[in-house]
């Protein structure tokens, strides 16, 4: 009896992992890239204030690392590559800053991700970005060119 419950439970598990595999497999890759000028320069200057009053005491002024992560290195894009712009808006809006997480807006929020994409040397565009977890998502991580 013992055996087949095994059993039953090893054949479940194997089932769960093939169909997330399989979903996984078939989830589109978002259509835009970081890359595509997704930020305004107004809203990363914006983002510069809010930086140095809740984030550079962890992450450095130059967003080095200091505490924290550095957020405009080259091991900060790895870690986030094949993720999308969404991770890290939600990172930032849950986690953040460290010592009183979840204070910031959505908007407030959206302004530190363009600083953290200029930083990082990507190409700001005409609009503003957007504050929204749906439309972040469809925005994928990549190097800059």
């Amino acid at each position: 009896m013992a055996r087949n419950t095994l059993a039953a439970a090893v054949a479940g598990i194997l089932l769960a992992v093939c169909a997330w595999t399989t979903l996984k497999a078939q989830t589109p890759r978002p259509a835009r890239s970081v890359r595509d000028g997704i930020y305004s320069l107004e809203q990363a200057l914006r983002g510069e204030a809010l930086y140095e009053k809740h984030c550079d005491r962890c992450h450095g002024e130059d967003l080095g690392g200091d505490e924290g992560p550095a957020l405009n290195s080259a091991e900060f894009l790895e870690d986030w590559k094949g993720m999308t712009a969404a991770d890290i808006f939600e990172r930032i809006r849950v986690w953040m800053p460290g010592d009183r997480p979840g204070i910031l807006t959505r908007e407030e929020t959206a302004a530190l991700l363009a600083l953290i994409l200029r930083s990082n040397r990507f190409p700001a565009g005409a609009l503003d970005l957007p504050a929204d977890k749906l439309t972040l998502s469809q925005f994928r991580v990549e190097r800059p060119r």
